[in-house]
């Protein structure tokens, strides 16, 4: 390429246009000369070839030769740290604007509602995940503010509403006619044949990035709460912390590192798409364009320089326990000695005659 490069500039720069009608001459030896450079292709065999077309110039030819139809939008919404599905079922059931349905059997911690389409917008949906996030799919901002209220009610640990705010994801989506791929930060739906599987498997990628966001938002907080004792251990010879507190900090980030690395699939993919492949290429394409693995590495780097803050501070009131100790017996040894003495002193005391 950077041999083909060269040659266009040098090419270029020897091309001479005159006045006449017959506008356009070109230094035929010059051209030879730089041609006769090139370095020649190289011919590809079958395999070489069937992996270029899988290449992502494959993705852009097929995007252009289809025909965008309409763009939608996807956003995420972590608001709590859990939803009773069962309570939120029973409430949407109540309103016949909302059509719940199964989106597979092998789902169980996802609720799929679908809304009323009309001119403005094709097929709104939302997904509610149990573990406290929503994802809505071609909705109008004043639903989701109501819907967003009605969550309060069979939330657990409700958070802000700041703070759900700042931690939302976006992403665009656009219906085509080709097969439904994730390419450039931007979802394309086939417009004839897209299944719900698909729309759950996108969802599921947002819902994992908007938690983790939660979570990077939490430990940045946890941070900002050690940068007192942290100053305090550089400028200070003492620390002002309770033994109380240490083992609160503590119980805080098990907790952080327990939700990251157990109760979550931020490390690998759900199993839900081991036997899916095709589901699973979109899961991963959407996770990696979101960060989620990079970012969840991260994260575990800023627990594990937390935990060794933690383990120094238990270090610092251990040693301080026993140092305390080491002093109650060193003045007990002295009170002992000081009876001893007054007790020797008393027996040998002379007695008086008289």
């Amino acid at each position: 390429m950077h041999a083909l490069k060269n040659f266009l500039n040098k090419f270029s720069c020897q091309l001479y246009f005159s006045y006449s009608p017959k506008s356009l001459f070109i230094n035929h030896n010059y051209y030879i000369r730089c041609l006769s450079t090139l370095p020649q292709p190289k011919t590809l065999d079958n395999s070489e070839e069937l992996k270029f077309c899988l290449d992502k110039s494959k993705i852009k030819r097929s995007l252009k030769k289809s025909k965008i139809q309409r763009l939608g939008r996807i956003k995420a919404f972590a608001t709590a740290d859990s939803y009773n599905l069962q309570n939120l079922h029973n409430t949407l059931t109540q309103n016949s604007t909302y059509n719940i349905k199964l989106a597979s059997d092998d789902i169980e911690d996802v609720l799929y509602v679908q809304l009323t389409s009309d001119e403005t917008r094709e097929n709104p949906s939302i997904f509610f995940f149990e573990d406290g996030v929503s994802v809505f799919w071609n909705i109008y901002e004043n639903e989701i503010k109501q819907i967003l209220s009605t969550l309060k009610n069979v939330s657990t640990n409700a958070y802000e509403s700041n703070l759900i705010e700042e931690e939302c994801d976006t992403l665009d989506f656009l219906l085509h006619e080709n097969q439904t791929k994730f390419h450039d930060g931007k979802i394309y739906l086939q417009s004839k044949n897209s299944n719900i599987l698909e729309l759950y498997t996108f969802s599921n990628s947002l819902a994992q990035s908007v938690k983790l966001s939660i979570w990077e938002s939490r430990l940045d907080k946890y941070g900002a709460s050690l940068e007192q004792i942290v100053e305090d251990m550089q400028f200070r010879s003492k620390i002002e912390i309770t033994e109380d507190k240490v083992l609160k900090k503590a119980g805080e980030l098990f907790k952080l590192r327990h939700q990251i690395n157990l109760t979550s699939d931020l490390l690998d993919p759900p199993d839900f798409y081991w036997d899916r492949e095709n589901l699973e290429c979109l899961f991963i394409r959407t996770c990696n364009y979101l960060n989620i693995p990079k970012r969840t590495k991260i994260m575990n780097e800023q627990l594990n320089h937390c935990f060794d803050i933690i383990n120094l501070l238990k270090s610092y009131l251990n040693d301080k326990h026993h140092i305390r100790l080491e002093w109650m017996i060193i003045i007990l040894i002295c009170v002992e000695v000081i009876l001893g003495l007054l007790t020797t002193y008393k027996a040998f005391e002379p007695k008086d005659q008289n």
